[in-house]
């Protein structure tokens, strides 16, 4: 048990506190929403995303994927779905721009629906922007 977590207890006699992991969550949401067939099919069949995209972005196969190559590409993948670019990516896993352009690629290339679906999105947010704006004039 870690220090902090000795910290918490419950207030009930031999009570317990709980502790929920949901797992991946945004990515199920994400799935759900953009509708997107491989991001599904990978949910269903338990495949390690991260891993996936750790192979894909590193250009290696997902056996020879180390431990810090799939964190980043998890990082990436996080940051993508929340809205980060290649140069914000890069600072953050001090990793060259071009690889994770080349992330940003591979991911898209393997869920191209999640990238339509964003693309949709941005769209509405800016038209809707704008008819707020009029409607305030």
């Amino acid at each position: 048990m870690s220090e902090i977590r000795k910290h918490f207890v419950s207030r009930f006699k031999d009570g317990n506190l709980m502790e929920f992991d949901f797992g991946q969550i945004e990515v199920v949401v994400l799935a759900f929403l953009s509708r997107d067939r491989q991001l599904i099919q990978d949910i269903i069949d338990g495949v390690d995303m991260h891993v996936v995209n750790a192979a894909n972005m590193y250009n290696i196969s997902p056996t020879s994927v180390t431990k810090y190559q799939r964190k980043v590409a998890k990082g990436c993948t996080f940051q993508l779905q929340y809205g980060a670019g290649p140069h914000s990516m890069a600072k953050t896993w001090k990793i060259p721009v071009s690889l994770a352009n080349r992330f940003i690629d591979e991911y898209y290339g393997r869920y191209p629906q999640v990238k339509a679906w964003q693309a949709n999105n941005i769209k509405a947010v800016k038209a809707s922007r704008w008819e707020i704006g009029r409607a305030h004039v």
